[in-house]
């Protein structure tokens, strides 16, 4: 691996893992036996896979193994191959969210959801395509990865992941902005986005590479890894409100309109001064969706973006400590560094 930034090693892993990954969805999908109806189901779900995504997890996976030992050719297509399980659990999850959501789209294709005249035969659908990925999926990691250390961090990935989804959509989600508390909120994002698409892929590579998960050097990792998750979806929140739309194909002020809690929001409703908190609570707690331009307004003249931006620096400066003590391979650490850099400037 050479030192290339982190956009570089992503392109050149994709190169390898792309036609891999492909190959592998055919085998899938010729190989199903099922009703005409379902096959179509699943031929629509499969389809997310193919038409998009960055594979940031597959990389994260790769990116970990090459931390601990250098990749061989025999050892390659089992990071592939669990690269894909994660994808593919992405995908699961990704199916179930725009549910949540009311998503009309996925990577330019329009949600499994609505797909379907009929609304509720619609949510039906996406449910049960959801489920049987998930299922799928499962047989498709313990048929495959018998190592007890694997499967604890793979059953971790599943319980966080739901119970992150669970708190943004029944607990921090839905809580009154003057109860909100910055740690819930980070604990949230952490769960729900940061764990699993960043830091258990990476400690999952490191593990098929050999690593125990009870050494110093696996702890400081995961550490490490869950402050660069957080970044991670942090940056992703602050595209979500001041992102390009052409270059991030989500809409503007689109978290501010679904009333996502944010640190964003978070630090927003901090700032405030009373008659502007009474805007935020009418749009996050009454749902006037009108109020949305005004607390973008709000968002600006506190220079909220750069504080939170501010906030990411603050994780990045910790990362960097926590990597350069660390014994992993050095390429490793500078495309994590690149990595971290990267988010934020893309954010800012």
């Amino acid at each position: 691996m050479s030192q290339n930034n982190f956009k570089e090693e992503l392109f050149n892993f994709n190169a390898g893992f792309n036609p891999f990954f492909l190959a592998e969805m055919n085998k899938i999908e010729s190989g199903f036996h099922y009703n005409k109806i379902t096959k179509d189901l699943l031929n629509k779900s499969f389809k997310f896979s193919r038409v998009g995504g960055k594979r940031l997890r597959p990389f994260m996976t790769f990116l970990g193994f090459n931390a601990i030992k250098e990749i061989d050719k025999a050892n390659l297509n089992k990071v592939y191959y669990l690269g894909m399980v994660l994808e593919l659990f992405h995908l699961y999850g990704l199916i179930h969210d725009d549910i949540l959501d009311d998503a009309q789209t996925r990577r330019g294709e329009i949600s499994i959801h609505n797909q379907y005249q009929d609304n509720f035969q619609g949510l039906q659908a996406a449910i049960l395509a959801g489920d049987y990925l998930h299922t799928f999926v499962n047989r498709m990691f313990y048929q495959n990865f018998t190592s007890s250390s694997l499967q604890s961090l793979y059953m971790d990935m599943q319980n966080e992941v739901s119970a992150g989804q669970n708190d943004d959509s029944l607990g921090v989600g839905v809580e009154k902005l003057q109860e909100l508390k910055q740690e819930n909120i980070l604990n949230m994002l952490s769960l729900k986005s940061g764990l699993y698409s960043i830091q258990k892929p990476f400690l999952m590579g490191s593990c098929l590479a050999g690593e125990d998960l009870n050494s110093v050097r696996f702890k400081q990792l995961a550490t490490a890894l869950e402050k660069l998750g957080l970044i991670f979806q942090i940056t992703d929140d602050i595209l979500g409100v001041f992102g390009n739309t052409t270059q991030t194909g989500k809409p503007e002020m689109g978290d501010i309109i679904e009333r996502k809690r944010t640190l964003l929001v978070y630090k927003t409703y901090e700032f405030a001064n009373s008659s502007e908190k009474q805007i935020l609570v009418d749009l996050y707690e009454k749902s006037n969706k009108k109020k949305a331009k005004e607390v973008f307004e709000i968002m600006h003249k506190y220079e909220i973006k750069q504080h939170t931006i501010n906030y990411c620096k603050t994780l990045e400066q910790k990362i960097i400590l926590m990597l350069s003590t660390l014994d992993i391979n050095n390429n490793i650490k500078t495309v994590l560094t690149n990595m971290t850099d990267y988010l934020i400037q893309r954010s800012g």
